[in-house]
């Protein structure tokens, strides 16, 4: 099985939506930054029916974070060094899930 590099990761890019949240990759952002300006970045019922990449587990835990990993709140290097970036986001289960996804 050929496996998916994101050339964010590794390039070490981010990228800082315009609320401030801090993302590894566009492709992560722009989807969250949709749902959350649409309203729908905590939606329940859209979370329990597993519809869209917002339902995915590695999303919603940054969404549990998501103030502390928000530039107005923390600095860039707390925010680089959060157990989200530094633990959760390399999880190899991250590339089963995104697989699963497409």
């Amino acid at each position: 099985m050929s496996c998916i590099e994101c050339i964010w990761a590794k390039d070490n890019k981010f990228l800082v939506n315009p609320d401030g949240q801090v993302w590894p990759c566009c492709y992560l952002a722009n989807q969250a930054f949709k749902f959350q300006q649409n309203g729908k970045w905590a939606d329940k019922e859209l979370i329990a029916r597993g519809v869209d990449d917002i339902t995915n587990p590695i999303i919603q835990e940054y969404r549990e974070h998501a103030d502390e990993l928000n530039i107005n709140n923390n600095s860039l290097e707390d925010i680089l060094n959060h157990e989200w970036f530094t633990d959760t986001l390399p999880n190899p289960g991250l590339v089963i899930t995104l697989i699963e996804f497409v």
